[in-house]
């Protein structure tokens, strides 16, 4: 499934872990010294065990889901987080995106991206942890996630304001079933910038009764979650099974310290921008021969267009920055369609009448097509939105992910001299 970063970021900001880290909420005085007091007080020192350690070694798998009346999200992710009092450590996320690692054995350090193929190898640094190179890829922020792990456990202490016991529970913990104390708690978060009431969250932990350790935590939040609609009602669902849960982690197995690179993989001194990637792998090519298919069945062979110049773009209604390039993709339209530009635009959405609706409706001049399994095989993985150039030979000239106006005009301007002058919008343009 193609997706775009912002769409990525929308997700993890409205499904985020509670790591805001806020003063400590007092308990009110009708909870002081009764059973939920004591719950309190015993949650508080847990979590507190947690968010102080130094070293730690934490292994656990979390599902999240969301839900509003218009919209339903779910994801799993696997995150490792291990620290040891001799500077190695290893924080790794596995999600649908792929694998991220950063390892150091206390001599060396890697960091891995699966989604690149490539790892960085340097002496490991002074502080633990590392730093995490200052690129923009998609993936380096999945680390940052692993290493604030014990953050988490902070901010969970944080918005907690009363607490209280359930019946005790076993569990199934790594094939055993284990004696859990269950511990129920309530809090309460600011909602959205402009919301009208605040997010009540309830959190369920199960404890180990023997030595303390949590090994399954759940939460659920209701209100206004989502920042780009204050008023809308939605809802989350988290949880969270430990497969190691040990603060104050002394040792750990020696494979976790030790990055191996599987056949493929590249050593590189830095990572190459994906954008940078793409356009490498397309750029200078002939264009698939692919046929594009019409959400009213009628089709096109890409090869049918040679002879004139044409720019694809590679878009989804539910894509806020394709929605949002729009505006200049009709200027560029408005500018060449005199010079013989060819536009097409290739939609990911579910059902294909949804985008050429949509563009009806704004009355975009230009042809629409539905992506298929045979031209998403053919182009190279990428987000959206995604722009392809192709001169009147049928060779790409241009190929890049995201609207970046001035470098997609500067290459427009250089598919001839009926072009020259298209490197600036028109809008921009000196009046006569």
């Amino acid at each position: 499934m193609r997706t775009t970063w912002i769409r990525i970021w929308h997700a993890l900001l409205i499904l985020g872990c509670a790591a805001m880290v806020g003063p400590k909420a007092e308990l009110g005085p009708q909870e002081k010294g009764d059973a939920h007091g004591d719950a309190y007080t015993f949650l508080d020192g847990v979590l507190k065990d947690y968010a102080s350690a130094k070293t730690y070694h934490i292994e656990f798998v979390e599902e999240s889901s969301f839900k509003s009346d218009m919209r339903r999200y779910w994801e799993q992710r696997v995150i490792t987080a291990v620290v040891l009092p001799d500077r190695r450590y290893r924080f790794e996320q596995r999600n649908e995106f792929g694998l991220v690692l950063q390892v150091s054995d206390g001599v060396s350090e890697c960091i891995y991206l699966s989604q690149l193929g490539q790892y960085t190898k340097e002496p490991a640094p002074t502080l633990v942890p590392g730093p995490i190179p200052n690129v923009p890829i998609f993936g380096l922020g999945s680390i940052r996630m692993a290493q604030r792990v014990l953050r988490t456990f902070s901010g969970v202490r944080s918005l907690i304001r009363s607490a209280r016991f359930l019946h005790d529970e076993k569990i199934e913990v790594n094939g055993q079933r284990v004696l859990c104390t269950v511990v129920q708690a309530e809090g309460v978060v600011p909602g959205s910038p402009g919301a009208k009431r605040k997010i009540n969250t309830t959190f369920t932990f199960w404890i180990d009764k023997k030595n303390e350790v949590i090994w399954k935590q759940t939460e659920h939040r209701e209100g206004p979650l989502n920042p780009e609609a204050p008023d809308t009602e939605c809802s989350m669902d988290r949880t969270t099974w430990f497969k190691v849960s040990e603060p104050d982690a002394q040792r750990a197995p020696e494979e976790l310290f030790v990055f191996k690179p599987t056949e493929g993989v590249e050593y590189v001194k830095e990572f190459t921008n994906p954008r940078e990637k793409i356009a490498r792998g397309l750029q200078g090519k002939q264009v698939p021969a692919v046929n594009l298919k019409g959400s009213d069945g009628k089709t096109a062979s890409l090869e049918s267009f040679q002879g004139k110049p044409l720019l694809l773009d590679f878009w989804a209604t539910w894509c806020a920055p394709c929605v949002e390039s729009l505006p200049a993709l009709e200027k560029l339209y408005k500018d060449t369609v005199d010079k013989g530009l060819v536009v097409l635009s290739i939609d990911s959405d579910e059902v294909a009448q949804t985008a050429t609706e949509f563009l009806a409706k704004r009355k975009e001049p230009w042809a629409n097509f539905h992506l298929t399994d045979e031209v998403a095989a053919a182009f190279p993985e990428h987000g959206i939105p995604y722009f392809v150039l192709v001169d009147a030979s049928g060779k790409v000239v241009y190929a890049w992910e995201g609207l970046d106006e001035d470098g997609l005009r500067a290459a427009v301007a250089k598919l001839g001299p009926a072009f020259a002058g298209v490197a600036k919008s028109s809008e921009s343009l000196p009046k006569p």
